[in-house]
């Protein structure tokens, strides 16, 4: 058991990399739930992408704000 832990944990660490990603955020109108409004569209879409990362990675995000507002960015994760 102890071998397959190693190899996984190896194999997680060689994944490993430098991720790079460029969020546009723009204000349209959307209606994710039916009714129509203003909202914000990550890269023209809703909700925005999946950043998938491995442990170990250099992480590099463009934030290009078009919105009317000055606004900030924040992230969840495991």
């Amino acid at each position: 058991m102890l071998p397959l832990i190693l190899l996984v944990l190896c194999l997680d660490f060689t994944l490993a990399g430098k991720r790079s990603f460029t969020l546009d955020l723009s204000w349209k109108t959307g209606s994710p739930d039916g009714f129509e409004r203003h909202m914000i569209f990550v890269n023209d879409g809703f909700p925005g992408p999946t950043l998938v990362l491995h442990q170990g990675d250099d992480v590099e995000v463009l934030v290009v704000n078009n919105l009317p507002d000055e606004t900030t960015v924040h992230f969840h994760g495991l």
